[in-house]
């Protein structure tokens, strides 16, 4: 029966003329779960892929014909040992999942490699002429390490605290948070959500293969799988789950493909397993058996009374019914392990030694130390390595100590009260503006961990910085940037980030540059502000001037960086975001071609033009009664193909104080040169009518430092002499020019 049955599988595989099969695949899962280990998902991020995929799977029949699978050592249960270490990150939610919902995971997975599910039973499946004598033990045991990388006892369980548990994709380097050699440990990633740019609704998990495949894919950093934590096991955020979402995933990881070869028709390489024209959704409820092979359209044997393997661990449908590998998928998994150095190394007994996951180990497990880890998510957290708060205000911290059970935490509070601590989670109070360290000790018997967060509590006094009609920020020589009152905080690559920028501005030489390029993908960098007093604002917006320019116009390139403002009016603790007004047009972000500002730059960018920036203005309205008022400038990277980007000239302004550049009538050519002003500079107009002319220069509060002149001017040009030793301290100041009572505004600097 099993040669007929291959016989009959490798005949040509036509798609049947019914019609459900007019509809597009996309169309039939666009609601559906899916993973992300898609050989065309892969071929659009590494192109190549498919290539060495045939390739490999060229290898594997050849590898069939001459194989002897039965060289591995086996421990006393008669399984190969997998080591296993999980990778929790989290950000101190329900997805920082519990010990026991990854040991129910393990327990799943074991089952599944082991053909211990009991609806192989079902008498239906045991009825069906082939399938149930293809059913495969694949004698492999899963077991968390009991020893560390550097063989320190562990559970096996590493927890992170992150916002990489977002959005994760290789791209995010969410991987490089926690990493375990994989030539010694399987490595498995719980996040929170998985980045999907495809039909499917949610991506539950994706793997990556043994194979080697395009120069750019980092194969070893990389290498394990990740998961959605609420598919992660059968308990917990995971409860009415089956586990089946990682045996899936884990099948990829030991070099197994969808069962439908990820087209229509098309073949996994793995000769037990029938044609499936796609991948298969159950729903609530499994399918029947047989179901219809329509790939089959002259076989009616393998059409109708073989039908689909849906119940295989390899194909999408609902976890509960996914029972089974198949015997020659079993046999591509020897060949991973015979052929793949670096999966063959997981399982000998050496290895199995060294992470403490042979028998001997596993009969007498090590104590593990606790090891100390701890967060605050008061406030809204849009930053996330700093807190921010007034002085009076408090935190409350949790612990996320891991590895084993502490007896004892001890915390310590730099500037807080209390200053010391034993409780869980503590709330303490911060009355004295400063920059202050938390640190935490976890003991137990075994022994003891410290964590400490340095810089990690940022507290100010609730007075505003700025308390004129106007405010102003230039990012020049003497300005509340320079004197230290803005604050970059750099989240990730400290290669890119906020950083004043000494070479270009809006009209001047000065600007805040964020380092963006070959940035990683959705890393965010908050640039904020002074904290200002708007009780004697009656204008009703900020202004900002920004620069940016597109790295490439590959239309295969996305280039996805975004900007954002926020609003806080207790010193940071928590934060709104503001609509962005760019050309008339309102958006929660700036993104996309409205980001764009200059063209194309693909060497990198640096505005040398005033036509190059564009100003944006935010709605402040609801805070024009507050002082105490702080703003964020967040920028998310979209990857690496983004550029740099520049803000400068922000502006907040009394509706009746200066304006800056504004265009009048009855004059023209309004300049002064040289600016910046370093001795003697001359400023400029034309008058298109005689008229009564007044010239006076003025701080950045509108205050009137002097009058450089007053009186009636005939038409014509007119230049008067500025002189730099009349202007003081180094800094932005105003040439203000009125004609007949109406005003317009140069921005001059001084050296």
């Amino acid at each position: 029966m099993r040669r007929e049955f291959y016989n009959r599988l490798f005949r040509p595989a036509m798609c049947a003329v019914v019609v459900w099969l007019s509809l597009p695949l996309a169309t039939l899962a666009q609601q559906q779960n899916g993973c992300g280990s898609e050989t065309q998902m892969i071929e659009k991020e590494y192109p190549g892929f498919q290539l060495q995929k045939e390739a490999f799977m060229q290898e594997f029949q050849l590898w069939l014909q001459q194989a002897d699978i039965h060289q591995f050592e086996l421990s006393e249960s008669g399984a190969r040992i997998i080591p296993v270490v999980v990778h929790v990150l989290h950000e101190g939610g329900t997805e920082n999942i519990s010990k026991s919902q990854i040991q129910s995971q393990m327990v799943a997975l074991n089952k599944d490699f082991n053909a211990n599910n009991s609806a192989l039973t079902t008498p239906s499946f045991v009825a069906h002429p082939t399938f149930d004598t293809l059913v495969a033990n694949c004698n492999i045991e899963f077991r968390l390490a009991t020893l560390d990388p550097q063989g320190n006892c562990t559970d096996g369980i590493v927890r992170v605290y992150t916002p990489k548990t977002n959005q994760a994709k290789d791209f995010t380097k969410f991987k490089q948070t926690s990493y375990w050699d994989r030539e010694k440990y399987f490595n498995v990633w719980v996040v929170k959500s998985i980045f999907n740019d495809t039909q499917w609704g949610t991506i539950l998990g994706y793997a990556q293969f043994p194979f080697a495949f395009g120069s750019q894919y980092p194969l070893t950093s990389t290498d394990g799988v990740a998961v959605l934590h609420n598919v992660f096991g059968t308990s917990g955020t995971a409860v009415g789950n089956t586990g089946a979402t990682l045996t899936h995933e884990a099948g990829h990881w030991l070099g197994l493909f969808h069962i439908w070869g990820d087209e229509d028709c098309g073949s996994d390489g793995i000769d037990d397993t029938p044609v499936h024209f796609g991948p298969n959704f159950s729903g609530g409820s499994c399918f029947p058996i047989p179901k219809t092979a329509t790939c089959y359209d002259v076989d009616l044997y393998m059409r109708d009374t073989i039908g689909e393997m849906w119940m295989n661990f390899m194909d999408y449908t609902a976890d509960q019914c996914l029972w089974m590998f198949s015997k020659g998928q079993k046999s591509k998994i020897e060949f991973v392990l015979n052929t793949i150095s670096f999966r063959g190394s997981l399982i000998t007994s050496a290895n199995n030694i060294q992470t403490g996951t042979d028998d001997a180990a596993y009969a007498s497990p090590c104590s593990p130390a606790p090891i100390a880890d701890f967060w605050s998510r008061t406030g809204t957290n849009e930053v996330f390595t700093t807190k921010l708060l007034c002085a009076g205000q408090s935190l409350t911290f949790a612990h996320g100590t891991y590895n084993a059970t502490p007896s004892s935490l001890d915390w310590m509070f730099e500037g807080g009260s209390p200053a010391t601590s034993t409780s869980s989670a503590p709330v303490v109070t911060y009355n004295t503006a400063g920059v202050y360290d938390v640190t935490l000790t976890a003991t137990n018997a075994v022994g003891s961990h410290t964590k400490e967060r340095q810089d990690y509590v940022r507290v100010y006094n609730d007075v505003a910085d700025v308390s004129s009609h106007i405010y102003y920020e230039p990012f020049e020589y003497g300005s509340l940037y320079e004197q230290g009152k803005w604050l970059a905080v750099n989240e990730g690559n400290l290669n890119n980030r906020w950083e004043w920028f000494e070479t270009a501005g809006y009209l001047s030489t000065k600007s805040m540059r964020l380092k963006n390029d070959n940035n990683i993908t959705f890393e965010t960098d908050a640039l904020i502000s002074p904290m200002f007093d708007l009780t004697t604002i009656e204008n009703d917006k900020l202004t900002f001037k920004y620069a940016y320019a597109k790295m490439t116009d590959n239309p295969y390139v996305e280039q996805n960086d975004e900007l954002s403002v926020y609003v806080s009016t207790n010193c940071g603790l928590n934060w709104s975001r503001r609509q962005i007004t760019v050309d008339g047009t309102a958006t929660a972000t700036l993104k996309g071609v409205r980001l764009i500002t200059a063209g194309l730059a693909p060497g990198g960018f640096i505005p040398t033009t005033a036509a190059q920036w564009k100003e944006a203005s935010v709605n402040i309205t609801p805070y024009l009664n507050e002082d105490n008022v702080r703003l964020m400038f967040l920028w998310k990277s979209g990857g690496q193909y983004g550029n740099d980007f520049y803000i400068d000239d922000v502006l907040i302004e009394n509706s009746q104080a200066i304006g800056v550049e504004e265009n009048i009538t009855g004059q023209t050519d309004f300049s002064i040169f040289p600016n910046p002003v370093t001795q003697i500079s001359q400023v400029y107009f034309q008058l298109l009518t005689a008229g009564d002319v007044k010239v006076d220069i003025l701080d950045i509060t509108g205050r009137i430092v002097f009058n450089l002149y007053a009186g009636n001017l005939k038409q014509g040009e007119q230049i008067f002499e500025l002189d730099r030793s009349k202007l003081g301290a180094s800094g932005v100041y105003f040439v203000r020019l009125q004609i007949n009572g109406v005003a317009s505004t140069q921005k001059i600097i001084a050296d």
